[in-house]
């Protein structure tokens, strides 16, 4: 019982959940494309964490353990529905932009509809990492766990998948 107690308290600590529920919707939300689903698969994804028997020992054990169940959840999710969905950029909900004219806000459209054509591009592996990586900000240790890979492959396929975006997009948008 002193596990569970352990794991309960680290936790409720306010500071674990609001830095790992953006990296967790978002993620969800590139995957599904709808932001009711992917909030309420979020939602489940910590009652489920918050059900674990094995309790995690630390903030990266409990972020691995979150994006772990997460692509579960994903992957039944999916199974029910029957399909796998990808998120169109253009869908993304962004925070309006103050300094944009609406020329600025022409070349960003189209930008984002580049960057989504080119990452339909990528295989579902690697689109996968990608999005785990920009979208969940997370590191290569809890994408290695939760895809089911090395970290020297993850970091590998990610940088693979980068290099190949940046050929597809060149010269239209540079990626770092």
């Amino acid at each position: 019982m002193h596990s569970e107690e352990t794991h309960f308290s680290a936790f409720s600590d306010e500071t674990l959940y609001t830095e790992l529920f953006t990296p967790l919707f978002r993620y969800l939300f590139f995957r599904t494309r709808d932001q009711e689903i992917a909030n309420d698969l979020t939602q489940a994804v910590f009652l489920k964490f918050l059900l674990q028997k094995e309790r995690p020992g630390g903030r990266e054990h409990a972020q691995r353990l979150l994006f772990t169940i997460a692509r579960t959840m994903l992957i039944d999710h999916f199974r029910v529905e029957g399909k796998r969905a990808r998120v169109s950029i253009d869908e993304v909900p962004e925070i309006p932009s103050e300094t944009r004219n609406p020329e600025e806000e022409a070349v960003f459209a189209e930008e984002k509809r580049l960057i989504d054509d080119a990452l339909a591009q990528l295989s579902e592996g690697e689109a996968e990492i990608v999005m785990l990586r920009l979208s969940g900000e997370i590191g290569y240790e809890t994408i290695a766990d939760t895809v089911g890979v090395s970290v020297a492959n993850a970091r590998q396929i990610y940088s693979r998948a980068l290099a190949k975006l940046k050929v597809m997009l060149q010269p239209s948008v540079l990626i770092n």
